[in-house]
């Protein structure tokens, strides 16, 4: 059965987009993941937001992409909104969404850092599979 993330794509005002470190991986990631009991799209992607990252961005902010293809079994639920200068700042951002430490068993926060980065980066910093959808939705430069 496939599955969907909820997730948005946060560009700061010179188009960059927002990025969240995944703990533990070499990969950076946009802020995402699945849906809580009763939640829409857009209220679970909020929260994501705001587990992964710290910011409250408000609902009608939120420009709907659709949902994707992102990897065999799930699909992806994408938003976008454009933050002003005023609330881009990296500092003072937190994770508050833990899972346990495969090796420890230690809570672990999902995300460990966060960065704005360019279209031209997200080739050397996203997965394989953001980076196709990043393509496919025209944020990040086609490398073919």
């Amino acid at each position: 059965m496939k599955t969907t993330s909820y997730g948005v794509a946060i560009h700061d005002p010179q188009g960059r987009l927002l990025l969240a470190h995944a703990t533990g991986t070499r990969w950076w990631d946009l802020p995402k993941g699945g849906a809580e009991p009763g939640e829409s799209p857009r209220e679970a992607a909020l929260r994501e937001v705001l587990e992964e990252t710290g910011l409250v961005l408000q609902p009608d902010t939120l420009e709907d992409l659709g949902r994707h293809p992102y990897r065999p079994q799930k699909d992806l639920h994408l938003f976008r909104t454009w933050l002003p200068d005023s609330e881009c700042e990296l500092a003072g951002r937190v994770c508050t969404s833990f899972f346990p430490h495969h090796r420890t068993g230690v809570m672990t926060p999902e995300v460990d850092a966060w960065r704005w980065a360019a279209s031209h980066e997200l080739a050397r910093l996203c997965a394989p599979a953001m980076l196709k959808l990043l393509t496919t939705l025209g944020l990040a430069p086609d490398a073919t």
